[in-house]
């Protein structure tokens, strides 16, 4: 299925190839036929191959693969890790990175999972690391700076580690941000991971912007990748490293960007902050976090076409055919003039590119992105915004690189399943080194806050972590949403609208009068 799927959307080649033709070929060398057939594209030499039986054994040269996942794919890490940690065999690699690129919809599962959090906003900050899932603070019952962490095995529990040592007081719409490069197996050895995390809110109602910086240190217990009762037994330990003072900032983003991609002045890389507020007002300036001496650059100088300020957006390191960029997605521009981050303001659904070596802007056009408090994922080469807004909707945007001068191509996503997440903003999420999506809390403005966990993957390619974590769940993604749980949830949002449920009071006593 997978053969024919990529068949169909190939470009036009000779289908009336006679076999004599494909045994001429076969006579060429090995090395020779290598060659010319890494002139096409990996999905054209499936067709080319199922023209003739002669030809029959193309797909299965390893190396061949090897060469089309390095030509069309522009991410470091061309494969997405299997279940037992590895990666797949080349040409199953290709099959699988071509259907995650050509995403059209996403098909999510309620995760079922054990946990404290309770109903979370605020944007919590989600990563996973060393085959755990973490999540640290937002806004839970007032802010909070706690961290939770659980193996990535079933059942998903999650449980509180204490964080040794003084740390940042606790804040919600902080940045949590994972200091090394995104894993492509779910282990990656028990090395410490080191955590930063900046700014944020200090009271209720947006006010008083954090100016704590603060370093995380995760130290992993010595296990087997497959040790599935060592994992529920040991669990990380964390402990603050150090605690400075930034310039005050919240709702901004904080990107990680790596010694490959800082160039020679960054040694070890740098933390990029962008935007946020900052004294109450919404802004568009750079600070840079050297991280080979932990010294800052505040209002780091920067060329280009400049964003306007915002809030709430996205920013991730992610592979263009001009280099690697930092992509600035969306966002919103409330701040204490026009009633803060949630409601004021206007949203924002532009795309700007940072290079980060030369600090130098562009902007990407004719693509959109989501509005503010939407959550951001990596898939594959692509960046995955997903819902977000003044008013969330369940909608979500797919950016892909591409070599015209727009820089990226833009694709509408849908959200299929037997059930669905409710649209959201100022939620937590994170990829899986699989692929998966793992989305938790949030909130709306009618339906309040969340405390839900849901676990996503691209349809037609199903994730080793969904089928885990959700058993016998993940066969139902294809199934039709529940007709009776819409209408509840429908009235569910009517209700929580004081004047609706006056108007539905009225009319009561209206038909009660006149019928008795």
């Amino acid at each position: 299925s997978s053969t024919s799927s990529i068949s169909s959307t190939s470009r036009s080649l000779p289908d009336t190839m006679q076999c004599k033709e494909a045994q001429s070929f076969q006579t060429f060398e090995q090395g020779l036929q290598q060659e010319v057939l890494a002139w096409l594209h990996g999905f054209e030499v499936i067709r080319w191959a199922s023209t003739c039986r002669t030809l029959a054994a193309l797909p299965e040269r390893g190396r061949l693969w090897e060469i089309f996942l390095q030509q069309e794919f522009l991410g470091r890490a061309c494969g997405i890790g299997d279940a037992a940690g590895g990666t797949q065999n080349a040409a199953a690699m290709y099959r699988r990175r071509l259907t995650i690129t050509r995403c059209k919809a996403i098909c999510w599962h309620r995760l079922p999972c054990r946990h404290q959090l309770g109903a979370r906003e605020g944007s919590p900050g989600m990563f996973s690391c060393r085959g755990y899932l973490f999540v640290y603070g937002g806004w839970g019952h007032g802010p909070e700076a706690d961290l939770h962490v659980s193996p990535l095995v079933e059942p998903l529990t999650l449980y509180q580690v204490p964080i040794a040592g003084n740390g940042v007081p606790p804040s919600y719409e902080m940045k949590v941000t994972l200091l090394e490069e995104s894993e492509t197996s779910p282990t990656g050895g028990t090395r410490p991971a080191l955590v930063a995390i900046s700014g944020g809110y200090l009271r209720g109602g947006y006010h008083r912007e954090s100016s704590y910086f603060g370093l995380l240190e995760i130290t992993f217990p010595e296990l087997a990748a497959s040790s599935v009762e060592c994992h529920k037994q040991q669990l990380p330990m964390a402990q603050w490293r150090s605690v400075t003072r930034i310039r005050p900032r919240s709702n901004h983003s904080a990107t990680y960007v790596p010694a490959r991609a800082a160039g020679p002045f960054y040694e070890q890389g740098y933390l990029m902050l962008f935007g946020g507020n900052s004294d109450g007002q919404v802004s568009n300036s750079v600070d840079i976090l050297d991280l080979s001496t932990l010294t800052w650059q505040l209002n780091k100088c920067t060329t280009g076409c400049q964003p306007p300020s915002r809030n709430s957006h996205s920013a991730m390191l992610m592979q263009t055919f001009s280099g690697e960029r930092v992509v600035v997605a969306g966002g919103g521009s409330g701040d204490d003039s026009n009633a803060g981050p949630p409601r004021g303001g206007r949203d924002f659904n532009d795309v700007y590119l940072l290079d980060p070596q030369e600090f130098k802007w562009e902007v990407s056009d004719a693509v959109t992105a989501r509005g503010r408090g939407h959550c951001a994922f990596q898939l594959g080469d692509s960046l995955l915004a997903f819902s977000g807004g003044k008013m969330p909707s369940l909608q979500t945007v797919k950016l892909s690189p591409c070599s015209a001068p727009c820089m990226f191509t833009q694709t509408q996503v849908r959200a299929i399943g037997a059930d669905l997440p409710g649209p959201r903003s100022f939620g937590g999420g994170c990829s899986l080194p699989d692929g998966s999506l793992v989305l938790f809390g949030g909130w709306h403005p009618y339906q309040g806050t969340y405390g839900d966990f849901w676990i996503g993957h691209v349809a037609g390619c199903d994730t080793y972590y969904c089928s885990l974590l959700c058993g016998d769940c993940s066969s139902m993604g294809n199934a039709k949403v529940r007709p009776a749980r819409r209408i509840l949830e429908f009235l569910f949002v009517l209700v929580r609208q004081p004047g609706i449920v006056l108007a539905l009071i009225a009319l009561g006593v209206q038909i009660y009068s006149r019928l008795f």
